[in-house]
């Protein structure tokens, strides 16, 4: 939060302190910052766990130490905050006269000082004089650009004009540019505050009301300039300014940063006048400045924090100049330690007030469900959506009905009141929104609770309605890709748009309905704006207060809103539009300059190779003449006569200093005029420079000592030419996706956390650059930079267009209904653990992950002895309170582990990187904490005893269930010698036999591919639907047969490839058998719709695999349409990012995909959003027990549910339970996977 906006002024000081929490464990950090009401603190331990209710503080304040109670606020990366638990003026009082001593303890003895005083003039007399010097050229070579990319004659000779004025006046610029920061630097060691113009002193609003919109613009220009530099020196120009505050003698109010980036931005701004530059061309002014000033100012700074080597003091931040309403929202920051700088946040000009239409369509039974101010074409597209919209709503409506009959069936009893009215649900409504804000949330329980007294219900479909709107605008409230000051008005409109919703519950889901569109278009203003929120914020304020007062009784005023907002984002629109094909401008001139220099540098340099030169040639060649090459060569090309004439020359200066020239005094005077050409040329080029005449002189210096002497003065031996290597790309998948990319695809840059658009490629792909979306530019990349970072995924392909943000919230909310789902159908009910189902699954999966990376990791199984001893003597519910203090136990003791209730008195702990040694260790602690703990019940307390098997991951293990089972078997050995005790499995002749049976899978599989020993086998995929009637699909499957001729079940012989990298071979196998048959039965592949391949994660890894595809179906001439893949969830795949391209390049030929085993991991719904797959197939360990468990019921239609809603189809697993058939049907599953016994060959398919 920026100062302005605090309730307490925050000041800066440097205090050692120690967090104490609430476990003991104490932390070093130090105090940055403190207000009355809290401290921000340098933090580098990351956020702790045990951070919740009151923590100690202690301050090291000289020889004292104080102990401040605080509570916990936030932690972002080396920075944390806490508020004190009670304000305490003394202890306020003791920091300020703590900061006050150290202020004026200033270290250093005046001899020092006066060093560092005249080191700082001599950096910054420097600093003054160079920039308007680096400046000039480079504004000139972009008007050069600007002028070579003209659209027409006319604008072109303006560039050219602007060139030669720019010239005229470049000394002007200059004395106006040093003149104006010399006077902040004498003021500066004056002690007196820094000059601020008249015109500068005025408020925002104010000064906008007195100027032109030209000025306006050129004012802005300043500030977002000042802002970059801010941004971008932020680090060292605190530093520097702790630096001269301490050596000035200014007081406290009157410090400021004579450099800072506030200062010389203001400087050049009132230099610029001098070249009275049209609009653009000072928009490229500025940011060829912020390129010169952003490394000259960086290399400055460095400079003098480098040198002036003294202790840090810490002083008060400045006072607040003025606290702002905080209704706006927004933040306005001082530019941090350049406190004078950036004074406020930008602020637009006001415009006129929004025009609105007067078209009626609506009928006045469709107005609630409908906006009423509408032309024909809109209401045709409003109703054509309506119906759309309702169905998706109902989609949601379902979700939520799933959860609440999990959630809610204890307050069953509360149906039984009847349904209240809409009108008093409204009047219900307004009440609330008079007691609370929408941000508060619980919006459902306070109507229902007020609803419950007037002894009436709220219908699920109200119910339905304020949840979906409530989730929706917490998200946006809560998002942080909406901007800040966006929020306080999506709140302000979130009441009268549930009031809507009441109405028209599908209103969010329809995209032409008005309330939609309006909070669209809110967080979309929001994204748009870089600049002049205040004024954003005030426009915005005007035009909600009608609407949040009247829209009860004139429902136009919601409509006229939404063009008023359009107007607005259209404006923003356009803003950014133009400021990207800036960027793209900029990137291309700067591409092909770039281009123009190294061909130039490769010319001089092999013209000049091994030669012996004056020193003065030297320096006149690279800092002179290759740039006029440069420019000649941009501007008129290589066929030009200049272009020739100039090469020509310095080729003919080169001959002059020749050994075989020596002595040659007749040369000298055919060289003068050639010498006085290349000065008027340079003159021409950049303005009568002093380094043109010292070149001139030096060379003919030069010249007659070598024509008259047969000498070199300073002579320099140039080495042989080499040319820079191209840049080295890296091959493989990021140069592939870089090579892909085209302008308008959107980038997600990793360590940002922020979306950029590819605005502009260069012609042979070698740069990019890129932009928010504000157009303003981001990045740039070389190509090799770019795979690079694609490589490292530090850059993310962003295939999907970004969502609106009310789809954002939906999506956020269909999310965490399905986790919730998830959650119950996994997790115990009494415990709270996970389940023995998902616990299998787990266990599974990280068997899976210990084959690709081996780690150690040990099981646990827990039976409580005589556990029916104890529901006889303490009954069921001291048997629960049994189980439950267990539970507990476990997972306070295990935070590490994975810890499930896998029967009715057993649980198992999944310990991590842990061998059998550290596994018995932790169970011996375990043990002795659970039969140490006295366990309450109702009428007594009484203790246990457990039995524990213990089992270890090893190379022997060859299945999950092998480790299950051998802990199983060491649990029950535990309880027969008589409980209480931990046993180890120790491995058998059972055990050795399985596992060699296992290990022969690997050389069986390799006969078997050898001898052609697999079959191809095709599963149905029935459709159950009438919709997908005639839809004709199969699953393909490998069959291998065992020495007797019977079909060996496919998960063994599967596994045994997993574990011994097989997969490669069967993926290919089979897609080769496939392929094969396609082509030789064209007739029969043509009735099939579908064929559906298992692949494994492996394969998507694979980067061979897409060619191969490619290739088969290439040289076989089959339709590759045909082809859908199906991904396991639970397999090797290593990033979803090369999953989705992989995936992205398939579908691109018509091939479809499947997302297996779904609902059998939390990470579920992100890879349906992630992975652009067509169909889910749901985990038959979810679909057995349908009939019996709720949980599963609600699980399984809320996937339904959720597919559809993303306009994917579900396909059921197969399971040999009959009763679950009808049931799937009527929740809606599309399809069902055959039986074994409809299984077919695919030989004889046809």
């Amino acid at each position: 939060m920026a100062v302005e906006l605090r309730e307490h002024p925050r000041f800066s000081t440097y205090v050692n302190a120690r967090l104490l929490l609430t476990d003991g464990t104490a932390l070093d950090c130090q105090v940055l910052d403190y207000s009355q009401s809290g401290m921000h603190l340098l933090w580098p331990h990351g956020k702790p766990e045990n951070s919740a209710g009151i923590l100690t503080l202690e301050l090291a304040l000289d020889t004292q130490k104080i102990d401040v109670k605080v509570e916990w606020v936030f932690c972002n990366e080396q920075h944390a905050g806490v508020h004190l638990h009670k304000a305490d003026d003394r202890l306020f009082l003791r920091l300020q006269e703590f900061n006050q001593n150290h202020r004026n303890v200033k270290k250093i003895n005046p001899e020092q000082r006066k060093k560092y005083l005249e080191l700082f003039r001599q950096e910054a007399n420097s600093l003054i004089d160079r920039l308007p010097k680096l400046w000039l050229p480079e504004f000139l070579e972009g008007t050069f650009t600007k002028a070579n990319m003209a659209r027409n004659t006319a604008e072109q000779q303006q560039w050219l004009r602007l060139e030669k004025q720019s010239k005229e006046k470049a000394a002007a610029l200059h004395q106006r540019f040093s003149q104006n920061l010399m006077r902040q630097l004498e003021l500066w060691f004056e002690g007196k505050p820094e000059y601020v113009a008249e015109n500068q002193q005025a408020s925002g609003d104010m000064r906008l009301s007195l100027v032109q919109q030209a000025e306006f613009e050129d004012w802005l220009l300043a500030k977002v300039t000042s802002s970059h530099l801010q941004s971008r020196l932020a680090h060292m120009t605190f530093e520097l300014r702790q630096l001269l505050d301490t050596l000035s003698d200014a007081s406290i109010e009157n410090c400021f940063n004579p450099i800072g980036p506030g200062t010389i931005t203001e400087a050049f701004r009132d230099s610029l006048e001098k070249l009275q530059l049209p609009q653009e061309a000072r928009a490229l002014a500025f940011e060829t400045f912020e390129q010169i000033a952003g490394g000259n100012l960086q290399t400055t700074y460095q400079n003098l924090v480098k040198q002036i080597d003294i202790p840090l003091t810490f002083r008060y931040r400045k006072p607040a100049a003025e606290k702002q309403d905080s209704r706006n929202g927004y933040n306005q920051n001082n530019g941090g330690a350049n406190g004078n700088n950036d004074a406020s946040g930008n602020t637009m000009p006001a415009g006129n007030g929004s025009q609105t239409g007067t078209n009626h369509h609506a009928s006045t039974a469709m107005r609630s469900a409908q906006p009423a101010h509408y032309n024909e074409q809109t209401l045709q597209n409003f109703q054509r959506h309506q119906e759309e919209a309702r169905q998706a709503y109902s989609n949601i409506q379902n979700l939520l009905q799933l959860r609440y009959q999990r959630f809610e069936q204890a307050t069953l009893a509360q149906d039984t009141l009847p349904a209240a009215e809409p009108e008093l649900i409204s009047d219900v409504v307004s009440h609330v929104a008079q007691q609370q804000s929408l941000a508060q949330g619980h919006v459902r329980e306070h109507v229902e609770k007020v609803l419950a007294e007037k002894d009436v219900s709220l219908p699920a479909e109200s119910r339905d309605a304020i949840d979906t709107l409530e989730h929706v605008t917490q998200h946006l409230l809560s998002s942080d890709q909406v901007a800040d000051f966006i929020k306080p008005f999506i709140e302000r409109l979130g009441w009268p748009l549930l009031q809507l919703m009441l109405k028209d519950a599908s209103l969010l889901f329809n995209p032409d309905h008005p309330g939609r569109q309006v909070l669209n278009q809110l967080a979309k203003l929001g994204q748009l704006t870089t600049s002049g929120e205040a004024q954003v914020a005030s426009r915005l304020q005007g035009m909600i207060d009608p609407v949040v007062h009247n829209i009860s009784t004139d429902e136009n005023s919601l409509d006229e809103l939404l063009e008023s907002l359009q107007g607005l984002v259209t404006g923003a629109e356009r803003k950014a539009k133009q400021n990207a094909e800036r960027v793209a401008q900029a990137a291309e001139g700067e591409h092909k300059l770039q281009k123009v220099r190294r061909q130039i540098e490769h010319l001089v340099g092999k013209d000049s190779s091994d030669r012996t030169l004056p020193s003065c040639v030297v320096e006149w060649l690279q800092q002179g003449w290759q740039q006029m090459l440069s420019l000649l060569l941009l501007r008129e090309g290589p066929d030009s006569k200049r272009f020739k004439g100039a090469v020509k020359l310095y080729r003919q200066v080169l001959a002059l200093f020749n050994p075989d020239n020596s002595g040659r005094r007749e040369l000298l005077q055919r060289f003068q005029p050639m010498m006085e050409l290349a000065r008027a040329e340079l003159d021409r080029l950049n303005g009568s420079l002093p380094e043109h005449q010292r070149w001139y002189d030096e060379i003919m210096a030069a010249a007659e000592s070598h024509l008259n002497q047969g000498e070199i003065r300073e002579a320099i031996d140039l080495p042989t030419f080499v040319a820079k290597p191209a840049e080295v790309v890296p091959e493989g998948r990021g140069m592939r996706r870089a090579m892909n990319l085209q302008v308008g695809d959107w980038l997600l840059l990793v360590e940002q956390d922020q979306s950029a658009s590819v605005v502009w490629i260069a012609q042979d792909a070698s740069k990019f650059a890129c932009v928010n979306h504000s157009g303003m530019k981001v990045i740039d990349f070389t190509l090799a930079e770019l795979a690079r970072a694609f490589d490292e995924g530090r850059v993310k392909r962003m295939y999907e267009q970004d969502e609106s943000a009310v789809d954002q919230g939906v999506d956020k909310l269909v999310q965490q209904i399905y986790r919730d789902l998830s959650e119950q159908a996994n997790i115990d009910a009494l415990t709270g653990l996970t389940n023995r189902q998902h616990f299998l699954r787990q266990l599974q999966e990280r068997f899976q992950a210990s084959l690709r990376n081996p780690a150690p990791c040990a099981l646990a199984m827990i039976d409580i002895d005589q556990f029916k001893l104890i529901n006889k003597n303490y009954g069921v519910d001291g048997g629960d309170a049994c189980l439950q203090a267990v539970a507990i136990m476990l997972e306070d003791q295990c935070h590490d582990a994975l810890c499930a209730r896998i029967g009715s008195n057993e649980f198992a702990v999944l310990l991590n990187h842990a061998d059998m040694e550290q596994a018995e260790a932790s169970a011996k602690l375990l043990k002795k904490t659970i039969e140490g703990a006295a366990i309450s019940s109702a009428e007594d307390s009484f203790h246990i005893h457990i039995s524990v098997g213990l089992a270890a991951m090893n190379a022997d293990i060859t299945d999950a269930s092998d480790l299950v089972e051998q802990a199983e078997s060491a649990c029950l050995i535990a309880k027969e010698k008589g409980g209480s005790r931990i046993v180890q499995y120790e491995f058998d002749d059972a055990g050795r036999l399985r596992h060699d049976e296992f290990m022969a899978w690997g050389n069986k599989l390799n006969q078997a591919l050898a001898n052609n020993q697999l079959q191809v086998l095709c599963v149905p995929i029935t459709a159950i639907q009438e919709r997908h009637k005639g839809t004709r699909q199969y699953e393909i499957i490998i069959s291998i047969q065992d020495k007797n001729g019977a079909q060996i079940p496919p998960m063994e012989y599967l596994q045994a490839a997993e574990n011994y990298n097989r997969m490669y071979m069967l993926d290919r196998w089979t897609l080769e058998q496939l392929v094969q048959w396609m082509h030789d039965h064209p007739t029969a592949a043509q009735s099939i719709n579908r064929f559906v391949l298992r692949l494994s994660g492996h394969a998507i890894n694979d980067e061979s695999l897409l060619a191969y595809i490619f290739e088969q179906a290439r040289e076989k001439d089959v339709p590759v349409k045909k082809l859908c893949f199906e991904l396991n969830e639970t397999s090797a795949i290593r990033n979803l990012e090369d999953a989705a391209d992989f995936m992205h390049e398939m579908r691109s030929l018509g091939c479809q995909f499947v997302l297996s085993d779904f609902g059998t991991g939390q990470s579920s719904f992100e890879y349906l959003k992630a992975l652009p797959v067509d169909y889910v197939k749901i985990d038959h360990s979810f679909i057995d027990g349908l009939h019996t468990s709720s949980a599963d019921y609600a699980l399984v239609k809320s996937i339904q549910e959720i597919t559809h809603f993303m306009a994917k189809k579900t396909i059921a697993e197969y399971s040999a339970n009959n009763n679950v058939w009808e049931i799937l049907r009527s929740i809606g599953i599309d399809f069902v996977v055959g039986a074994p016994a409809e299984y077919q060959a695919l030989e004889k398919l046809g």
